[in-house]
C-alpha cells in the first residue's frame, strides 16, 4: 500500500523472529511468522511489527490503509493455539504508522462466527480486507470446514463485533462456483467477487469443475 507521502507498506508472510514457528496447515515450509514493514521514497526500510504466532498471529496476507495512515490486514494463522488445530486460526489486526500494534478479532476453533455450523479447521483467506465509510471491515475466508464448506464474507465493525454475512458454496454443492478470491464495493452496501472454480462444468477438460463466476451479493 501507498500513503500520501510516498511510503510503501507490505508485509512477509514468513521471516522475522526465526524461532516463531506457526505457518499454519501443519506445514513448516519456512521459518519465521512474519513481518509489517514501511519503505519510504529514498528506501529506508523499517520494521513496523514481527509476528509470534500465539497472540498476535502469523502468516500476515497484507495490508489495507486508512486516511490516519492506520494499517489493517488478516493474519492467516497464529492466534489462539488450541483445540485440535495447534497452528492457530488466525487474526484481524491493527498497526499505525509508528508501529503499534493490536488485534482486532482471533478466529476461534469452535462454533463461533464467523461462518458457524460446525468445526472451524483449516480456514483460507483471501488477502485483502475491505473498509467502508464507517470504518467496518469485511473480509472473505475463501474456504473452511464448516457451514456449507465454502466460506464466507464477514463483517467487522468499530467495536470488535463481527458478522456472518453470506456462506458461500463448497466444491460440487451447485452452480454458484466456490473458492471465493475476493471482493469490491458496489454504489450501495453490496459486493461483486469472482470464483476461482466451479460454476459451468460442461465443458469438461480443464473445466470439468467448472472454470469460476462472477458473482453480486447484497450485504445488509
Amino acid at each position: 500500500m501507498l500513503d500520501g507521502k510516498d511510503n510503501l507498506y507490505g508485509t512477509a508472510s514468513t521471516g522475522g523472529e526465526l524461532s516463531c514457528d506457526y505457518p499454519g496447515f501443519g506445514q513448516p515450509f519456512e521459518k519465521g511468522c512474519g513481518t509489517i514493514y514501511k519503505l519510504d521514497s529514498t528506501g529506508n526500510f523499517n520494521l513496523l511489527h514481527t509476528f509470534t504466532g500465539p497472540g498476535d498471529g502469523a502468516d500476515p496476507l497484507g495490508v489495507i490503509i486508512d486516511s490516519e495512515g492506520d494499517l489493517y490486514g488478516i493474519a492467516g494463522s497464529g492466534g489462539d493455539i488450541v483445540g485440535d488445530y495447534i497452528y492457530g486460526l488466525g487474526t484481524i489486526f491493527k498497526v499505525d504508522t509508528s508501529g503499534n500494534f493490536s488485534v482486532l478479532f482471533t478466529f476461534a476453533p469452535c462454533n463461533q462466527p464467523p461462518c458457524t455450523g460446525g468445526q472451524v479447521r483449516n480456514p483460507v483467506y483471501a488477502s485483502h480486507l475491505l473498509r467502508d465509510l464507517k470504518g467496518n471491515l469485511y473480509g472473505l475466508q475463501q474456504f473452511n470446514n464448516c457451514a456449507k464448506g465454502g466460506g464466507c464474507l464477514f463483517r467487522i465493525d468499530t467495536a470488535g463485533n463481527i458478522t456472518d454475512l453470506y456462506d458461500f458454496e463448497g466444491e460440487g454443492e451447485g452452480p454458484d462456483g466456490f473458492t471465493p478470491m475476493g471482493v469490491v464495493f458496489g454504489s450501495a452496501d453490496d459486493v461483486y467477487g469472482s470464483m476461482f472454480t466451479g460454476g459451468d462444468s460442461n465443458g469438461g477438460g480443464d473445466c470439468s469443475i467448472g472454470c469460476g463466476t462472477v458473482f453480486h451479493l447484497t450485504a445488509h
